[in-house]
């Protein structure tokens, strides 16, 4: 069996090919950039930001459990880290969502 020549490639990617999946990517790309740059953000800069706030309500959860068990610890840190993910995110809601957020917030 014949291994695959320049000729055998040039056959197989034809110009129309390498433009589609030129496209393809690009089109892939924007699903990772077009959220992202929405927020003022790059991906990288939005990665670092959604992976902080995750590790900071991870953490909550985790400590909430804790003190659901043993009531007398942790008795003012998750609510004051609750309170600190509500500052840092409020600052990031555009106002009209944040005025409906508001307005509209039921438990």
């Amino acid at each position: 069996m014949e291994g695959f020549t320049r000729e055998h490639l040039e056959r197989l990617i034809t110009p129309e090919r390498r433009q589609a999946v030129k496209d393809r990517l690009e089109q892939l790309g924007r699903h990772f950039t077009a959220h992202p740059e929405e927020t003022g953000e790059t991906y990288l800069e939005h990665l670092i930001f959604t992976l902080k706030m995750g590790g900071r309500i991870t953490s909550c959860g985790i400590l909430l459990i804790i003190h659901g068990v043993f009531p007398f610890t942790f008795r003012r840190t998750v609510s004051a880290q609750i309170e600190k993910i509500y500052a840092i995110l409020k600052g990031r809601i555009p106002r009209q969502r944040l005025n409906d957020l508001d307005e509209n917030w039921q438990i």
